[in-house]
């Protein structure tokens, strides 16, 4: 090794702290059956926590290998069959112990490409985006507490494109039971292995679901596992049906609800105004929406027989909550949501969770080699975001721990 680079990862190492790294690698890749697939999981760990700008795999080896382990390394990423879902279980189990979720919020996750063989490799049009690119499109689910925010679970979205092309499935090696889903069944599928396999104790979830056709299917799938939910949902969208009189019948938008609420001329709903919970926030404006079935009004979108294999329990209260401008008399942001926030104010918070979980996703993009991954496999994908998540555990909670 040269003394210029040697001088390097000195200088890399002290501006961020590595002291008990590989102890804490060797914690989560016990699974792991062979020892030089530890000590390369722990080399691409060091690399996206030491390396400046752009993390390679050349820059990888060179700073934490000595330079001539680039091929092990891309073979560790890209083929190596070790089992990536055992990882973000014990991570996340560790995770949960130290941060004490509020919440767990999903992202859409974008990583624009050049070409079209890396796997799930189309032009879509991701809604963080809000244009038309080439891009691979995933989900992430961030565990969110008063300060700390860490991604633990993925799931790639292949697009319909790839449900029955061989050629490009075989070139990415995609298994065979790898199809394309709709976006609420992936939320599902994350949430349930989360709760059901991982054994984790749910918290409230989060996300924004403006772009996701089917939300019926999803507010079954939530309410059937128990859990509290805030939905982001697009003002526009339908949200009740009145029917008293079928020549007076008429659907609200939740904008439209929030709005009814406000004149005062929707006495079945109960409103509530909740205070800014931060600088620059507006006040809530908090609308119970009626029970399915109660009297005259039904929900626009009805259950659908989505996911029989969850238990069916009794629909929770939901209720309608904007971010409300009283300088142009409209709602910044609307939700759907189970959370009680009339008994606790306190839950308003949670409406500020998404942009915190956005903000550090941007900084996976920009600082932990998210958007880095050299290969095309559909393993190679999981092994890489899996290792980024540990690196971000690292680097943001355990360092910071060993240095006490």
């Amino acid at each position: 090794m040269s003394m210029a680079l040697d001088t390097e990862i000195q200088a890399t190492d002290s501006a961020v702290n590595v002291d008990g790294l590989a102890e804490f690698c060797q914690d989560l890749f016990y699974t792991f059956t062979r020892s030089d697939q530890r000590k390369w999981g722990e080399a691409y760990v060091r690399g996206l926590v030491i390396v400046p700008g752009r993390k390679t795999v050349r820059k990888i080896s060179e700073l934490t290998a000595g330079g001539g382990a680039e091929q092990c390394l891309q073979q560790f990423v890209n083929q190596s069959t070790w089992d990536w879902t055992a990882v973000r279980r014990d991570l996340a189990r560790h995770l949960v112990r130290e941060v004490r979720p509020k919440a767990w919020v999903i992202k859409e996750v974008v990583f624009p490409k050049n070409g079209n063989s890396s796997v799930g490799v189309a032009r879509q049009f991701p809604q963080s985006s809000n244009r038309l690119i080439n891009c691979q499109r995933g989900l992430a689910i961030f565990v969110v507490g008063d300060y700390e925010c860490y991604p633990v679970n993925w799931r790639l979205l292949l697009p319909q494109s790839w449900a029955k092309d061989r050629t490009r499935r075989r070139s990415a090696h995609v298994p065979d039971d790898e199809a394309h889903v709709p976006q609420w069944r992936s939320m599902l599928d994350m949430i349930d292995e989360m709760i059901t396999e991982w054994g984790l104790q749910p918290a409230p979830v989060v996300a924004d679901i403006r772009s996701v056709k089917r939300m019926g299917p999803l507010l079954q799938g939530l309410e059937a596992l128990g859990l509290h939910y805030l939905l982001r949902v697009p003002e526009n969208r339908p949200a009740v049906t009145i029917d008293a009189d079928l020549s007076t019948r008429r659907t609200l938008s939740f904008g439209e609800v929030i709005g009814s609420s406000l004149r005062r001329n929707g006495p079945w709903l109960r409103t509530w105004q909740v205070p800014p919970t931060l600088p620059g926030r507006s006040p809530l404006v908090v609308t119970s929406l009626p029970a399915e079935g109660s009297g005259c009004i039904h929900f626009p979108e009805p259950y659908l027989a989505a996911v029989p294999q969850l238990p069916r329990r009794a629909r929770p209260s939901r209720h309608v909550a904007a971010e409300w401008s009283s300088a142009r008399q409209g709602a910044k942001s609307t939700w759907l949501t189970t959370v009680d926030m009339f008994s606790k104010p306190d839950m308003a918070e949670l409406t500020t969770l998404g942009d915190r979980a956005g903000h550090h996703l941007d900084d996976l993009y920009a600082n932990t080699g998210l958007l880095h991954f050299e290969g095309r496999s559909f393993a190679g994908w999981h092994h890489h975001v899996t290792l980024v998540s540990v690196a971000r555990a690292w680097s943001h909670l355990f360092s910071a721990q060993s240095a006490l």
